[in-house]
């Protein structure tokens, strides 16, 4: 089932004071009375629903990862205990956490990466795909 978006109402207001009342434009916080269609609105939109399926792919990533992790826990705490049993277990919580942290650093670095590719494509769009 695909995903639905909010119908935003216009943030602007009307010369009484009122709220607009139209909806804004997809990605947008105006309507396109009220500046929706300028390029600067349009360009802010696309950067905004970029960087929104950037962070829905990462959230995915991330609950994938955590719910392999949760599926292996039984078989590794059991391979944990065993090592420890044997002897084989060398790595203090310590070096354990350490580990933890760069792979941490690593995988910010990956979505700050992701995140300036997703800004990099939308600033350098071609100007034909303007009026589509």
């Amino acid at each position: 089932m695909a995903s639905r978006r909010l119908a935003l109402r216009c943030a602007a207001r009307r010369t009484n004071g009122e709220p607009c009342g139209n909806f804004a434009m997809v990605g947008s916080r105006v309507c396109h009375a009220h500046g929706g269609r300028a390029p600067q609105v349009r360009n802010a939109a696309r950067r905004r629903l970029a960087m929104a399926e950037v962070y829905t792919v990462l959230a995915r990533v991330r609950a994938e990862r955590s719910a392999s992790e949760e599926a292996l826990r039984p078989w590794t705490e059991e391979l944990s205990a065993l090592r420890w049993d044997a002897g084989l277990d060398l790595e203090s919580p310590e070096v354990l956490a350490r580990r933890a942290r760069v792979m941490a650093r690593a995988m910010e670095d990956a979505a700050k990466t992701l995140r300036s590719y997703a800004r990099n494509m939308l600033t350098h769009h071609d100007p034909r795909e303007e009026g589509t």
